[in-house]
């Protein structure tokens, strides 16, 4: 699995994620990014684990249920995790290894920033992680989770948005260097990281400098 994380507060959320996708040989790619925006509906959204699965590209599949402006949140949310949770199953069933997918959606409703987290794993929703979050929300999902807390709520209070972000663009960098040791190494890559204040006001970096995102 790849790494990403948010880190939000009241008035302004940090979402950060690596840029590299594996492939079944052990060959991977570092362009593959994972962090998507959309300024119309006033959302940052990241999602890593099962991304493709048998030649469909589950990204451009939840980026259409996303972009959806007719559709509830929730409505999306229930779409998104009924979509995934065969998939998964699937994946776990022909690898018999854990296969996951994780979601993490950031928007405005009422003036308040929320984030809706999604976790399948093996088929199966994880309930006490699949819900709607609001204030102080810290969290990362892949591999080495752990570093997470080295990015804590008195950086997210104290530091200015320019040194926040790059406070998670590093945190990203080290978990990079981290994953090198392992047999593994599945995170690598352009580190992106996208913010959304409660306004839903976006901006958008790659490797610590200012640089717009891909849009599907």
């Amino acid at each position: 699995m790849s790494f990403h994380c948010i880190f939000m507060k009241e008035d302004i959320a940090y979402l950060g994620a690596d840029s590299r996708k594996n492939f079944t040989d052990g060959s991977y790619s570092d362009n593959h990014q994972k962090i998507f925006i959309n300024r119309n509906l006033k959302m940052v959204w990241t999602m890593t684990g099962i991304t493709e699965y048998r030649n469909i590209n589950y990204f451009y599949i939840v980026n259409m249920i996303l972009n959806n402006p007719k559709a509830s949140m929730l409505k999306k949310v229930y779409t998104i995790q009924d979509l995934m949770n065969p998939i998964t199953e699937k994946m776990h069933q022909e690898t018999q290894e854990d296969s996951y997918f994780d979601l993490f959606i950031t928007t405005v409703e009422n003036g308040e920033l929320v984030t809706y987290t999604i976790e399948s794993k093996n088929g199966q929703a994880d309930e006490k992680t699949n819900r709607r979050h609001w204030g102080n929300y810290l969290e990362a999902s892949g591999v080495h989770t752990d570093m997470r807390y080295r990015v804590n709520e008195s950086d997210l209070i104290e530091l200015s948005e320019i040194d926040m972000t790059q406070k998670v663009n590093n945190l990203i960098s080290d978990v990079i260097e981290a994953n090198k040791k392992c047999k593994s190494n599945t995170v690598g890559g352009d580190i992106y990281v996208a913010t959304i204040d409660n306004k839903g006001n976006i901006f958008t970096y790659v490797n610590g400098r200012n640089s717009d995102f891909r849009i599907m």
